[in-house]
């Protein structure tokens, strides 16, 4: 996440390379002064008639003058404002600094309601959760009105714990339910779900899709996810029923006629045998479907084919979509006009297309993503391209990553899955766990205050994203926020292939790509001669204190070889 048109992120000295900073000079003197407020999101709850103080924390200002404002009126001029009221409803202020070097001014919210009982919500998905024998499963709520709160954890009816958090494990294979009662002075709330204790995992391999295409004369690399193993499976890959040669997790497959293949592989460890197969259609070749820029053609993108964000702070804000289609309207309208589709935390996803196909040029980049990063404010998405191989000019063929920087680091993660959480009541935060057993929360702030952060055009109560994730470069300096740079292929980050290095304004910038980058699953290169479709995706998990999710955001996509 970025702020669009705030001047508190421009911290950075890095910003500034032509200006010699003498090591005496005081912090005062380089930043601009910045605001944050003692409850980070700037949004308080209080009861009618009780009083409530907030705190403002300034830093980097030089001989700073405060002023609370409400209503157009001045009502403090402390850092510390005591506000009192007797009727509910929200209250915005407006906190501002005005110092030597620069000045700076935030709102934050007050809402002040009759009763509060507690808002209970845990990271509970449609069906049963599903913990192994003998493990910790830590259950940890989120719960809004807790002050003075009481808890009580109940396993099938029988009380376990009075704590905030609970920590369930179990041996007896069984389905448990599990319920936690939370009251405060106001009421009393519940929350329940079930649990079910197995067995360890066995062996899992599944294909992310059904069926993939190649053109006649082009290999394919068949990557299964993979779960669970031990690390002494031995693999054994069939083509039609035919055993093929190939031992490894990994098929090279090159058909060589078209035709429509059915691709299966089994995986054995310790006497268990698992089968996952998929159809690969072996389609016309490379170029049979290329479409010819014309004088007419535009060099930006026109077409959106999915947009599908994580949970994040701009998310629904401003805007109403209740299906796909919806969203995708959205997102067409604001590319067209430059400005930005944010795609959410971890995962979240756009994908778009053109009205010709796009060339490879060897050794120039091809197309460019427009985000708006600079340095200290980089928030990386992974870029992948497809080639419309079986011509229907939609985008269900085989998508390809383009190498970066990190591909191939320990660090980065292929396959790295994240499932987000529906919250049970508006204005919450939302959880989310990953396939490496971590949990966390995409945190509401009254910046932004929508109802929901998780997109109202995704039905289910979960969802699960997943995609390469690069490790997070997001730090604090100076009580500041930092999304550090990373070198160079990825969208909405100052790296190398950054069109403006210098963009210290956080107007939209633009990001250089080469389609010779394109690689297959199991990182070798893939020659594409042209592609059609583009997608881009937030590539870390990660949040920036109270500037919140570190969410990748794009303004445009065009074709470089067309003016």
């Amino acid at each position: 996440m970025k702020w669009k048109y705030s001047i508190l992120l421009f911290l950075l000295p890095v910003i500034f390379p032509a200006c010699t900073v003498d090591e005496a000079t005081p912090a005062e003197e380089i930043f601009s002064p910045t605001i944050t407020f003692d409850e980070e999101s700037g949004y308080y709850t209080v009861k009618v008639n009780n009083p409530i103080t907030v705190t403002a924390i300034v830093a980097f200002a030089d001989d700073p003058v405060y002023s609370w404002k409400y209503e157009g009126e001045i009502v403090s001029r402390e850092l510390h404002y005591t506000f009192q009221s007797k009727e509910s409803g929200k209250y915005y202020h407006t906190f501002r600094v005005d110092a030597r070097n620069g000045s700076g001014e935030e709102e934050i919210c007050i809402e002040v309601v009759e009763l509060a009982p507690p808002v209970i919500d845990l990271p509970v998905g449609e069906g049963i959760l599903t913990v192994v024998a003998g493990e910790d499963l830590e259950l940890i709520p989120v719960v809004k009105f807790s002050e003075g709160a009481t808890y009580s954890w109940r396993v099938n009816g029988k009380e376990v714990s009075t704590e905030s958090s609970y920590t369930f494990n179990e041996t007896v294979l069984a389905e448990y339910a599990i319920s936690l009662t939370v009251t405060n002075e106001d009421g009393t709330s519940q929350k329940e779900c079930m649990i079910r204790v197995t067995d360890p995992p066995t062996l899992s391999i599944t294909f992310e899709n059904e069926t993939l295409s190649v053109p006649v004369g082009r290999s394919l690399v068949i990557a299964p996810y993979i779960a669970y193993s031990n690390g002494q499976t031995r693999y054994s890959w069939r083509v039609d029923g035919v055993l093929q040669n190939e031992s490894s997790e990994i098929f090279l497959f090159t058909p060589a006629t078209k035709d429509s293949y059915l691709i299966e592989v089994t995986g054995t460890e310790e006497g268990t045998e698992v089968t996952a197969s998929l159809v690969v259609a072996c389609v016309a070749a490379e170029g049979t479907y290329y479409r010819e820029a014309t004088g007419q053609s535009s060099a930006f993108s026109n077409k959106v084919y999915e947009y599908l964000p994580a949970p994040g702070q701009f998310i629904n804000e401003g805007y109403n979509a209740y299906t796909m289609e919806q969203a995708i309207e959205f997102a067409a309208n604001q590319l067209a006009e430059i400005k930005f589709v944010c795609l959410g935390a971890f995962g979240g996803y756009i994908v778009v297309g053109f009205d010709h196909s796009i060339r490879n040029i060897s050794g120039e980049y091809d197309f460019a993503v427009y985000g708006n990063a600079f340095s200290g404010s980089s928030e990386p998405g992974i870029v992948y391209v497809m080639q419309d191989e079986n011509g229907n000019g939609l985008p269900d063929d085989t998508w390809y990553e383009l190498r970066g920087s990190e591909t191939g680091k320990k660090s980065t993660l292929q396959n790295y899955a994240v499932t987000y959480y529906k919250p049970s009541a508006p204005a919450m935060n939302v959880q989310w766990t990953d396939n490496y057993g971590n949990q966390g929360t995409v945190d509401y702030s009254s910046y932004h205050a929508q109802t929901y952060y998780y997109p109202n055009w995704v039905t289910t109560h979960s969802y699960t994203l997943r995609g390469t994730r690069l490790a997070s470069r997001t730090y604090a300096l100076d009580g500041q926020m930092v999304n550090g740079d990373f070198d160079w292929g990825y969208a909405d980050n100052n790296g190398t292939d950054a069109e403006d290095k210098n963009n210290i304004k956080a107007n939209v910038n633009g990001n250089y790509f080469r389609i010779e980058n394109a690689m297959h699953a199991n990182g070798t290169p893939v020659e594409l001669s042209y592609i059609d479709f583009i997608k881009v995706q937030t590539g870390v998990n990660a949040k920036a204190g109270w500037l919140g999710e570190v969410s990748t955001e794009v303004f445009g996509f065009k074709d470089l070889n067309l003016p």
